[in-house]
């Protein structure tokens, strides 16, 4: 669901829940981790293609489909004025633009222009499209291509001096290579292009309120920050820029150069109708909101400014917004308990009356309207629009009635809010149900105009507990023995085992155990949310329950130390399941990633469980010798802690059947496709049962939904082998650790 800014006019999306490998581009490159496809000249959306759109709005009754197949999952482009809507759609594996006039019921696809997505689906949403004045929308276009430097012949050499971590990594010269784009501008009316820029790694486009310039976000280097995380680990992450492109000059203006850094990353537009980008930083004393000029206008009205907004430090700024002008601007600010209203001369410190404030949550979570700006918020659940009046100053929160918004019994699930008129209009859906209310003094009334239709909520469910598992009842902590620092064991419920029909014959399936790995200390997650690491086996004839294990893992740990806390709790949660029956049936352990080495480790140790299912993991630490998960030393320096969690080590002990499934093409430098073979054959050598399904088309997790029907099945099949391999009793031997 997409709304307008003024919420007149909304378009329905249909698509699948997970996407198909149909979708899939076979000539995808791949940069470090980042899927690039050729053809659509950029990262490649991990979400499914659209299989209908359809628009509605206030001024007509009905909604009309558009004739638009294969339709791509970016953000919708709608005019501020006219009533002009804008995407993008696969034609012959390529990007094209179209362009609906709803009130017309007029569709248009531009397919002489091959528009790229450059980075705009790499994390987000993307924002690949934007309006620029009447007549003229922002896209990206692919730039020429380059010829080469020359066919001469030289080798590669490598020289360094330890010790240190070498990697050998893809540079930012590459990904331009395959990514890059131009910023241009597309007559809506005649087809023709406009080039603005240079070639880019653009993340997002912004059009300014008068349409008269861009904010252009791009990927400028890669971050060059001192080593974090476990074993010095750099985080490999791209580093933001944002850079300002005036839309109204003269064809050929003058193109931004790739490493032109005007402005900091996170910068905006001023929601007033000045060109005016704003951006802000962290002080020691609260928050800095700079204003940024016109760097062709000389100085004066738009002369650099910064307003300072003191806050304490355990009451930050969570949203800000500026308003106003160059000359008398004002800054909003929301905090967790306060609101700040700044102007050049002082600043007023609200009282937030109790509510959490929803901005860009699922559409446009902002409005601004003569001295007002209103924001989403909610409250225990109640939506209700936040108003604040930036010039008495005064902030107040108006909340639904429950009665006119579908009652608290359904879950609020999005809010919209903008302004079609003088008066703020709230939109929010309640299970699937659409509801519209206007504010009227002190009260949001319920407005009888038209509202979007329902959303259907057909496949996968969409609430916290997704899929067949229904974990009912309280959940129960598995406590550790042995008093380590905050084990937080929790294991969720199973459902009770389902067996085949009597009239097979044929013995009840195993239960799957699925472990969920994280450090101790960290907050203990919301059981209500909790979740496989990887695909559910939705539809699988297993009843699941998931262990969540906190791992007390210091900078000196030892084997003995970590072994202990993974059998200790792996054996509790066994005991737990086993108890549930008279006649329980065996346990099966399975994990995803490190979950899938902690599993394999705890299978090895433990002759009660029946088995494992492993996801994307890494079976030989060696190959990681610098560091691994929660643990920073070498391999040289704690080689037995490296072997205890290398499957391959130890794959002589695995005795028991093992699903091990892998995508072929997974990129984690930890956990490549070698690993899962490499541990295949190892087990499959020393004489044990090893079943391996390597996943076309598919990453460090699974997203398409063919693997996931084939993993749930293969999932099914092997709880079955393992049942028939474990006959005795599974819960004989197991005493408390």
């Amino acid at each position: 669901m997409a709304f307008a800014p003024t919420l007149s006019a909304w378009a329905v999306m249909t698509a699948p829940h997970s996407p198909s490998v149909a979708d899939h581009n076979p000539a995808t490159l791949y940069w470090r981790d980042l899927p690039v496809d050729p053809d659509l000249g950029g990262v490649a959306s991990e979400r499914p293609t659209l299989t209908s759109i359809r628009i509605g709005s206030l001024q007509r009754d009905g909604v009309w489909p558009l004739d638009l197949k294969a339709a791509l999952p970016v953000e919708l482009a709608w005019h501020p004025r006219l009533p002009l809507v804008a995407g993008l759609v696969r034609r012959r594996r390529h990007a094209v633009v179209w362009i609906a006039d709803y009130e017309r019921c007029e569709l248009t696809v531009h397919t002489r222009v091959r528009a790229a997505l450059s980075l705009t689906a790499h994390g987000g949403t993307p924002s690949a499209l934007a309006w620029c004045g009447d007549e003229e929308l922002a896209l990206l276009t692919r730039p020429p291509m380059r010829e080469p430097a020359g066919d001469g012949w030289s080798p590669t050499a490598y020289e360094a001096t330890g010790p240190a971590n070498v990697v050998f990594l893809a540079g930012l010269d590459d990904l331009a290579e395959r990514a890059a784009a131009a910023v241009s501008l597309l007559h809506r009316v005649t087809g023709d292009v406009r080039v603005l820029t240079g070639p880019l790694l653009v993340s997002g486009l912004t059009p300014s309120p008068s349409g008269r310039s861009l904010l252009v976000t791009h990927a400028d280097g890669i971050d060059a920050s001192p080593p974090r995380g476990p074993a010095g680990r750099a985080p490999e992450a791209l580093r933001w820029a944002c850079t300002t492109v005036r839309t109204d000059g003269p064809a050929g203006a003058r193109p931004v150069p790739t490493g032109e850094r005007p402005l900091p990353p996170g910068a905006r537009w001023c929601l007033t109708a000045d060109d005016l980008p704003v951006s802000a930083r962290r002080t020691p004393s609260g928050t800095a909101i700079r204003l940024h000029p016109d760097e062709g206008e000389a100085a004066g009205p738009a002369a650099p400014h910064e307003q300072d907004v003191e806050h304490p430090q355990d009451d930050p700024v969570t949203h800000w917004w500026l308003l106003g002008t160059a000359d008398d601007p004002v800054t909003i600010t929301l905090h967790r308990q306060t609101a700040r209203v700044t102007t050049t001369h002082s600043t007023r410190v609200l009282p937030l009356p109790g509510v959490r404030p929803l901005p860009g949550r699922a559409g446009p979570g902002a409005a601004a309207h003569e001295h007002l700006l209103s924001v989403a918020c909610e409250r225990a659940g109640q939506a209700g629009v936040l108003v604040v009046d930036w010039r008495r100053p005064a902030v107040r929160a108006v909340l639904v009635d429950g009665a006119s918004d579908g009652g608290p019994s359904a879950p609020l699930e999005a809010a919209w809010v903008g302004h079609d008129g003088d008066a703020p209009q709230l939109v929010t859906r309640r299970a699937g149900a659409f509801r519209r209310h206007v504010l009227r003094g002190d009260r949001l009334e319920p407005l009888e105009r038209s509202v979007p239709p329902p959303v259907a909520t057909a496949g996968r469910a969409t609430g916290p507990l997704q899929g067949l598992n229904r974990r009912a009842g309280a959940p129960r902590r598995a406590v550790l023995p042995g008093g380590f620092p905050d084990p937080a064991c929790l294991l969720l419920p199973a459902d009770p085992p389902a067996c085949s029909s009597p009239a097979d014959g044929a013995p009840c399936a195993a239960r799957l155990l699925w472990i969920s790995v994280r450090r101790a200390g960290t907050r203990p997650p919301d059981p209500r949310h909790l979740s496989f690491a990887g695909p559910q086996p939705v539809g699988s004839d297993a009843a699941t329950a998931v262990l969540d294990l906190p791992l007390d893992w210091p900078a000196d740990a030892t084997l003995p130390h970590l072994s202990r806390q993974i059998t200790s709790a792996v054996t509790e949660a066994l005991l737990a399941l086993y108890a549930e029956s008279a006649d329980p049936g065996p346990v099966v352990l399975g994990g995803h990633s490190f979950g899938a080495t902690v599993a394999l480790h705890a299978l090895a140790r433990l002759p009660a469980a029946a088995g494992a299912i492993v996801h994307s993991g890494c079976y030989n630490r060696t190959l990681t010798p610098h560091g691994f998960q929660y643990e920073e030393r070498d391999y040289w320096t704690v080689p037995d802690l490296y072997h205890a969690f290398s499957a391959l080590h130890f794959a002589d002990r695995l005795d028991r059947p093992v699903l091990i499934v892998h995508g072929s093409e997974d990129t984690n430098s930890a956990t490549p496709a070698d690993q899962a073979v490499g541990l295949y054959r190892a087990i499959v050598a020393t004489g044990g049962r090893a079943r391996l399904l390597l996943l076309p088309y598919e990453g460090h997790t699974f997203r398409h939904r063919e693997t996931l029907r084939a993993v749930t099945a293969e999932h099914r099949a092997w709880l079955r082998v393992c049942a028939d391999h474990r006959s005795d009793r599974p819960a004989e031997g197991l005493t408390h650790a």
